[in-house]
């Protein structure tokens, strides 16, 4: 909750907020209007402490905003400019949440977090992949390369081939007898084994293994079992 309590701000003799009152609550969607000039951008920056009011108080959750931490109470509330300030290479959505990934929650300070407690994050702050994340994949994307997985009981592991890998050629990533004896591969795409919560028999008993041959031109996310004789 935000109160606001007889804000005053003045520039060289000009009161631009004239005892300002305002009670925003959890969920409020507030809008204000007015002409260019009338304070609405001078009450947002005295919000977020941009601009320190000349008189009166602003509380957020209870507690005034200058006896805070200014980095804390960024991280909870922002400002977003208009036109020039916002950086156009992002979405609103991302220019909104810059201030507080950026403030307090930012991936290095996440990345001794449970893998849970981090997609809790991501998915709170509206964001679906990390920037580490898009890199990789803009890195694969790129040199046109994928990963195929092996699951095996002491271990599951990612390996990366070229894009266009006929399955021979994948299994030669992991040993070479696979590739000079392979017979055929057993293959699940990723998704089809988190649709079933990994459950490699629910998977099966569905019919969503397949059996390929040499031909079979390997996709990025298969999970396989190659089986061969040498």
């Amino acid at each position: 909750m935000i109160v606001v309590k007889d804000l005053k701000k003045n520039y060289n003799g000009l009161d631009v907020l004239k005892g300002i009152d305002l009670t925003i609550n959890k969920g409020d969607v507030v809008c204000l209007v007015g002409p260019s000039g009338c304070g609405k951008s001078t009450f947002l920056r005295c919000l977020t402490r941009l601009e320190e009011p000349d008189g009166g108080t602003v509380m957020l959750d209870g507690k005034e905003i200058t006896e805070r931490d200014i980095d804390a109470t960024r991280a909870q509330m922002g400002m977003v400019f208009q036109h020039f300030n916002l950086f156009p290479h992002l979405t609103v959505k991302k220019n909104i949440t810059l201030a507080p990934v950026r403030l307090g929650q930012t991936e290095e300070d996440i990345a001794g977090s449970s893998q849970e407690e981090k997609l809790a994050f991501l998915h709170e702050m509206g964001i679906e992949s990390t920037g580490l994340d898009n890199l990789i994949k803009a890195s694969y994307d790129l040199l046109g390369l994928i990963s195929f997985l092996t699951d095996g009981k002491k271990e599951c592991r990612a390996w990366t081939i070229k894009r266009g890998t006929k399955a021979p050629q994948a299994a030669g990533k992991i040993h070479s007898d696979f590739e000079r004896g392979f017979i055929r591969a057993q293959v699940i795409s990723y998704d089809a084994l988190a649709d079933n919560n990994f459950d490699y028999a629910a998977v099966k008993a569905k019919g969503l293994q397949r059996t390929e041959g040499k031909e079979y031109v390997v996709n990025d996310g298969d999970v396989i079992e190659f089986l061969f004789n040498v």
